[in-house]
């Protein structure tokens, strides 16, 4: 029992130690509660921006953040450079980030990362934009469906610029979302990267993992309709939602060095008895 007891405080204690090394982030809209209409009424927004990041550990899991509420100017950039100052100090981090493209994750990226952070489109992103787009600029789905593949497949080594010269190359039905496309991909030219080489050294390529963490955090409770939420309703249960999610990681983190330890002691002491029972055979 003392030897468990001793195992179960070390694991607790190597918890501690971990640090954060990358960040992901993403932000999911909720319905907004109605106000109550005065004569000086103003319309305000429908959508309640709730932003969720996602923080990885040295050993490759991951933790929540959330803006919170209650606290004068703490914002999900402060949030999240509490945490960097906290773990790194003054350490320049390489930061890769990948997103659906939208400019408010953009412009907080810079914020808090400046020049460091390197952006790169979601390829499920782009891929979906452009066959949802060639749906409406093709004449016929045998057009939509060859231009679509060539468009992807050049995209999906990075040849923008030859996409771009094949979409406008094209007898179209539609020359509105023929512009649209071309202009989409001019926009993120710089953020399309050689997906199939990142692919084969087996490095992410889209954006799930965030998307999963809103998900689970804000659109699990928040997103079911007739459900409307105030700003503050939603962070406070937001905030809630993710330190839940940590607890129970961190939780299941601390199982998992316990019955690792567990066995180990175990095995070390099978052995040991296995030795000492020959000992006293040959003996």
């Amino acid at each position: 029992m003392l030897r468990l007891i001793l195992v179960y405080m070390i694991a607790k204690v190597l918890r501690f130690y971990c640090l954060i090394r990358t960040a992901d982030a993403d932000a999911i809209g909720v319905n907004r509660q109605k106000e109550q209409r005065q004569e000086a009424y103003v319309k305000k927004l429908k959508r309640v921006q709730t932003d969720v990041i996602e923080v990885q550990r040295p050993k490759g899991d991951f933790e929540y953040i959330t803006a919170g509420y209650g606290v004068a100017n703490w914002s999900i950039q402060t949030a999240l450079c509490c945490w960097l100052c906290a773990n790194y100090g003054n350490q320049r981090l390489p930061i890769v980030s990948i997103s659906d493209g939208a400019r408010d994750i953009r412009l907080r990226l810079w914020r808090v990362f400046g020049g460091q952070v390197t952006i790169i489109l979601d390829w499920y992103h782009l891929n979906k934009k452009v066959w949802t787009l060639m749906s409406m600029i093709a004449k016929n789905k045998l057009q939509k469906e060859e231009a679509a593949k060539t468009i992807v497949g050049l995209l999906w080594v990075a040849k923008t610029d030859d996409a771009i010269g094949y979409i406008q190359t094209m007898t179209v039905k539609n020359t509105l979302k023929q512009e649209e496309l071309i202009e989409y991909l001019r926009k993120h030219q710089t953020e399309i990267i050689n997906y199939k080489k990142r692919k084969e050294v087996e490095k992410t390529i889209g954006s799930g993992r965030a998307e999963k963490g809103v998900d689970m955090i804000v659109a699990y409770r928040q997103k079911n309709k007739p459900i409307a939420w105030s700003e503050k309703g939603s962070y406070a249960l937001s905030t809630l939602r993710a330190e839940a999610l940590n607890l129970a990681k961190a939780a299941s983190r601390t199982l998992n060095i316990t019955a690792t330890i567990i066995l180990k002691i175990w095995l070390w002491d099978s052995i040991l008895n296995f030795y000492t029972s020959a000992a006293r055979i040959a003996g």
